[in-house]
């Protein structure tokens, strides 16, 4: 179940509550222990605390919201590779179940589980993909077991552990994204009632629409397409760094070093991978607390990107 143990981390990460920084002398005069204890703070908040809002996490955030007539319902996100379909999606659903954690009675023990976020990975057929939702519930699941018997079954676990959104990554994987992939899905969408969200790359269009006569079931899939920031450094890139340049934690840092002279550098460096990014600039943090320098500067980006 490391699978369900990773996203716990994701999610926790997104609970980390930025420090409240400290004047600089007060800092120097910390004991050794107080003074460690803050930066390691400062470097949970840099490595899982700093977050981006962009378009496409807005709309996805939207789409994952319950509503009254929308029910069990698809939601396929495409994009070419960086375009940050998975980090959005993640980003989303991880906020999703955050939320629903911070309004639940319930004790840790006996809490739901919200949200399911599955890899199909080098899945070869349909079948896999409710493989990968059970192996995430930390259900058994028998070689030789019918094809609807584990896609039943997998229903009967969501409804019970009150699942509300099931996350397919890499679903381009699936044997062509054909009808039979599109019925499996559909199927754990209006039967366990959740929302699904298919990420793959490259997806035709009117891939997971499933055919079933019944428009009910063709109203129910949405589709958003992701291009990212992968062409240049534009305004949308600069947006993005300076969200993350302005929840830094460090002392000597200038506001606006990255966004005035690095976006083009950074944008080169990563990709133009709004994931890249964010892990690029947080490891840049936690190295310059651990230097002292305090301040992240072009030598510093450039020796983490050469290492």
């Amino acid at each position: 179940m490391w699978e369900r143990v990773w996203w716990t981390q994701v999610v926790d990460g997104l609970q980390v509550s930025a420090p409240a920084m400290i004047p600089r002398s007060a800092y120097k005069s910390l004991t050794p222990e107080r003074r460690g204890a803050f930066n390691v703070a400062r470097a949970q908040h840099h490595m899982g605390g700093l977050s981006v809002h962009t378009t496409a996490v807005a709309d996805i955030e939207r789409l994952l919201l319950p509503s009254r007539d929308r029910g069990g319902r698809v939601v396929v996100v495409d994009g070419p590779p960086r375009s940050g379909k998975s980090w959005s999606v993640m980003r989303s659903a991880a906020r999703f179940e955050t939320c629903v954690r911070t309004h639940s009675a319930a004790p840790a023990s006996e809490r739901s589980v919200p949200v399911v976020y599955a890899s199909v990975g080098t899945a070869k057929s349909s079948p896999d993909a409710a493989g990968a939702v059970a192996q995430f519930l930390g259900m058994s699941v028998t070689p030789r077991g019918s094809r609807g018997g584990l896609v039943g079954n997998v229903c009967d676990e969501l409804v019970r552990a009150g699942t509300r959104v099931v996350v397919l990554d890499d679903a381009h994987m699936l044997s062509g994204c054909g009808n039979e992939a599109a019925e499996l899905v559909h199927k754990i969408a209006g039967v366990a009632d959740v929302c699904v969200v298919v990420i793959g790359l490259g997806l035709p269009d009117g891939a997971f629409h499933f055919d079933s006569g019944f428009t009910q079931t063709q109203l129910r899939t949405w589709r958003t397409s992701m291009t990212g920031c992968e062409g240049t450094a534009g305004d949308e890139w600069r947006g993005i760094v300076a969200q993350l340049e302005s929840q830094l934690r460090l002392y000597e840092h200038v506001p606006g070093t990255l966004t005035a002279g690095c976006c083009g550098l950074l944008h080169r460096w990563t990709g133009g991978s709004i994931a890249d990014l964010v892990g690029l600039v947080g490891a840049a943090a936690v190295d310059v607390v651990g230097s002292g320098s305090e301040a992240i500067t072009t030598d510093v980006l450039e020796r983490l990107c050469s290492s």
